[in-house]
């Protein structure tokens, strides 16, 4: 089977002539057309496919193909050097066309749906995104609260038992002081009981 011509995203409109026959192809909007004009009298009695290929939202491929023969009339043929087109040929065009752009639709909805089911998934994941980063900020705020309490709190207890440590020491040398005071009038109490007896 020898293609003869074909529109894509890529290549959405063409004209040329090749092989006596013209050819114009447009894409746009999800709406396919292409038009041939046959030169050659064995074109026109050549059966034609024309396939459609479209991929939906969930990636899966849908081909439609129809095949075309044209038997132009005789008055037709006299009239127009043989290139006529008959009623039959003319409305399975129009059926093939109107085919075309309801699958065409169709597959804008599904791309446009599968959009919107992918809009809400990202406005789910942002909501998330800023849950998350507001409890771990919360999270990371109770924690700073807690450290800085405990080194109140250590700091408090460090000041208490250098206070303590300072009383001690003040007590310790308070006793010496007066231990000593004692021992040193120990002798002079004992020699004044010898010189009574």
């Amino acid at each position: 089977m020898l293609e003869i011509t074909s529109v894509n995203s890529q290549q959405p409109i063409l004209s040329r002539v090749a092989n006596a026959i013209k050819v114009d192809g447009r894409l746009e909007n999800y709406t396919t057309s292409i038009r041939l004009e046959l030169f050659k009298q064995e074109d026109c009695r050549a059966e034609f496919t024309c396939q459609l290929v479209a991929v939906d939202a969930q990636g899966r491929e849908l081909v439609r193909t129809s095949h075309l023969l044209q038997q132009p009339s005789s008055s037709a043929s006299d009239s127009a050097g043989g290139q006529g087109w008959t009623p039959a040929v003319v409305m399975h065009l129009v059926d093939l066309a109107q085919d075309l752009n309801t699958n065409m639709q169709l597959m804008r909805s599904a791309m446009d749906d599968f959009r919107n089911r992918l809009s809400g998934v990202e406005d789910k994941v942002a909501a998330s995104e800023k849950s998350l980063y507001g409890d771990l900020r919360n999270l990371e705020n109770r924690i700073e609260d807690k450290i800085d309490r405990l080194g109140d709190k250590f700091r408090a207890l460090e000041d208490k038992t250098a206070s303590n440590e300072i009383k001690i020491n003040n007590n310790l040398a308070s006793l010496t002081t007066t231990i000593g005071t004692a021992i040193a009038h120990s002798p002079k109490l004992l020699l004044k009981e010898n010189e009574v007896d």
